[in-house]
């Protein structure tokens, strides 16, 4: 929105509006394989509207007008992204120039046609592969370096995924803004020299679109102290226009820091936050807050002090954002508030540190069309979790912990225990990862049979689930294999020996074990099929049950795996 005459005869105007008189967006559909279709719109121009019209923006350019009535009607237009947006020009007479009217135009949401077949858009965990190069350079010759990010492999063009983009310096030292270049723009900025500047890439936002991490940038733009950089990519085919960036600051560090701390430990924050001790003393009378002293003056009050004191914790060290979703998620296990509610703080928490809506992907092309995703609640905070862990990846060494280990790339030849968990208990799963594995197999871990949060039922073992996708699991612990085998390749092949061994449905299952119940978790299975091979995960207490890692403490016997 913005005013012809001005901040304060535009707020005046908006004083004068009527309430929900805002302007409603056209009708389009989304996509238009041939280039052919028609934007229609409701006619709003009345009382204080002098016009209408339709304005339309082809690609990453500028809006201009296009029609004034409706609808507009499009045939054979080229492959690409039209975005359209219906503007009304209202006036109104303000005191104390009732003569004299006042303009202003207003603009409705936008709608975005794609025309054209689609691009090919590669799954979610192949597009993690994705090379980019950066290159520095002056492109308006302020005197200020830019950052030119270019995709050099991986993928086809106006696919959603971040193709290129100039990352401006303003006049202000760390600030950016984003320039998706034009022709000539990109011929220029790719013969700028390479820029020392690295990108890691990783769907930070979960939209199904990786996004790129620019690592480097204070050294690349001689900017001593600049953050580095969050790019989200498009999201959209034929769209050049990033969603948006996010600085890699001191208080997305801390968050995400925060929050591997916390799933690798439940009470971390409660644990690890100060008692302070606080003392105050206050005064009151029964005739008000001040009084005169009883023995001196015979006025018929009673004065008292009052010392309160005590500890309190606190946890101002610790980002405000993880700590809400710590909470939220202890309500919803306590039973004080519901899954849903606590998922709804958890996402709210998140955005707001992240300054982008999360979510969007399919998990289903690498998780299946059965699991816990399809609860809608467990899928968001999956989602949560994923992108922690994206960032926990990009930014590995930026990002502090105390108890996590660095959520770094696995190291080939190696085999981890792994686990995510985040808004629910039922979101809770852990499993043996093997990075270089000897078979088809890259993961053992074990399910409840009964899908349903209310009931217990059978313990499943599962081999290469997809619901251990690495990209969706954190880093616990790295195995530590018996000394009788030669290589982990050998060691994974006798975990997957073990496992065929069980017979499923043969144990209880039980969310969370204790002793005696005679019931398991997948907790319990990854540290039962270790115990019986001979394998250990030192980073993770032998018992325990109530521990950081729910049922860890109580494995499935040895002889489960005979």
């Amino acid at each position: 929105m913005k005013t012809t005459k001005g901040l304060l005869l535009g707020l005046a105007l908006l004083c004068s509006r009527i309430a929900g008189a805002y302007t409603s967006p056209p009708t389009a559909p989304a996509s238009s394989v041939n280039g052919s279709y028609s934007v229609s719109w409701a006619a709003q121009c009345s009382s204080g509207c002098f016009s209408q019209w339709l304005e339309e923006k082809v690609g990453s350019g500028s809006f201009v007008s296009v029609s004034a009535s409706s609808p507009a009607v499009y045939s054979g237009r080229p492959a690409g992204q039209y975005t359209y947006r219906l503007a009304r020009l209202l006036g109104s007479y303000v005191p104390p120039y009732y003569m004299v009217p006042y303009y202003m135009t207003e603009y409705s949401a936008e709608v975005t046609v794609s025309v054209g077949a689609a691009p090919p858009l590669d799954p979610l965990l192949s597009q993690r592969n994705y090379q980019y190069q950066t290159r520095v350079g002056d492109i308006d010759y302020d005197g200020r370096r830019d950052l030119f990010i270019q995709r050099v492999s991986g993928g086809v063009p106006n696919n959603g995924v971040l193709d290129k983009v100039i990352v401006q310096q303003t006049a202000t030292p760390g600030q950016y803004v984003l320039v998706p270049p034009s022709a000539a723009q990109a011929a220029t900025a790719s013969a700028w020299p390479v820029s020392s500047a690295q990108v890691a890439v990783e769907d930070i936002n979960v939209d199904g679109f990786v996004d790129v991490t620019v690592k480097g940038v204070a050294s690349a733009l001689a900017v001593p102290g600049a953050a580095n950089l969050i790019v989200f990519s498009p999201g959209a085919p034929f769209a050049s226009a990033p969603k948006g960036m996010r600085t890699v600051d001191a208080d997305l560090l801390r968050f995400v820091g925060n929050m591997l701390d916390y799933e690798v430990d439940q009470n971390y924050f409660v644990n690890n936050a100060p008692y302070v001790y606080y003392f105050y003393v206050y005064s009151w009378s029964t005739c008000g807050t001040s009084y005169s002293d009883p023995l001196y003056a015979n006025t018929g009050c009673f004065g008292f002090n009052q010392v309160v004191s005590g500890y309190y914790q606190d946890y101002s060290q610790f980002s405000s954002a993880a700590v809400a979703i710590a909470d939220s998620s202890a309500k919803a296990e306590s039973g004080q508030t519901s899954p849903t509610a606590a998922v709804d703080a958890i996402d709210r928490a998140a955005e707001g540190v992240l300054k982008t809506t999360i979510g969007g992907w399919r998990m289903e092309e690498a998780l299946g069309p059965t699991g816990e995703h399809t609860n809608a609640d467990a899928r968001r905070a999956m989602e949560v979790f994923w992108s922690i862990l994206g960032i926990g990846r990009a930014s590995a060494d930026e990002v502090r912990t105390v108890k996590a280990p660095a959520q770094v790339p696995r190291v080939p030849g190696a085999i981890y225990v792994t686990k995510r968990e985040l808004g629910t208990k039922w979101t809770l799963h852990v499993a043996l990862e093997d990075t270089t594995p000897a078979s088809v197999y890259r993961s053992i871990s074990a399910y409840d049979s009964d899908p349903s949060p209310f009931f217990d039922g059978r313990l499943i073992s599962e081999k290469g689930w997809g619901a251990d996708a690495p990209a969706l699991m954190m880093t616990v612990a790295e195995v530590v294999r018996p000394p009788s085998f030669s290589s982990n390749d050998a060691y994974w092949l006798a975990l997957l020996a073990a496992d065929s061994r069980y017979i499923d449905g043969s144990l209880e299952y039980d969310l969370i074990p204790s002793l005696g119940s005679g019931g398991y978790n997948c907790a319990s299975y990854t540290h039962g099929i270790l115990n019986a091979t001979g394998g250990r995960a030192p980073a993770i207490p032998d018992s325990g049950n109530f521990t950081w890692l729910v049922g860890w403490g109580v494995p499935v016997p040895a002889s489960a795996f005979n």
